[in-house]
């Protein structure tokens, strides 16, 4: 179970980092999760190309990248949709 907790505290981690950097931006903050998750399925895309150990730690990495930016993508957009009413 250590390799699930550390996905855990690495995703909550990703997902903390990119939702301030994305509420420092005025009007599109939904730039920012779009932008990381596109770089993380490229990273995603060479991990698959990369053999072994560090091939499964870009995979990791990517999987945790991709699932904090679009958890980010659907706070932000409800976010900014309940400030325009």
């Amino acid at each position: 179970m250590e390799g699930v907790d550390e996905f855990i505290v690495l995703t909550l981690i990703h997902g903390c980092i990119i939702y301030v950097l994305s509420m420092l931006l005025k009007d599109k903050k939904i730039v920012l999760p779009i932008i990381c998750s596109l770089l993380s399925m490229i990273l995603l895309f060479v991990s698959f190309k990369e053999a072994g150990f560090s091939g499964m730690n870009l995979a990791f990495i990517g999987t945790s990248a991709l699932i904090a930016s679009i958890i980010n993508m659907f706070i932000i957009s409800i976010i900014m949709f309940k400030k325009d009413k």
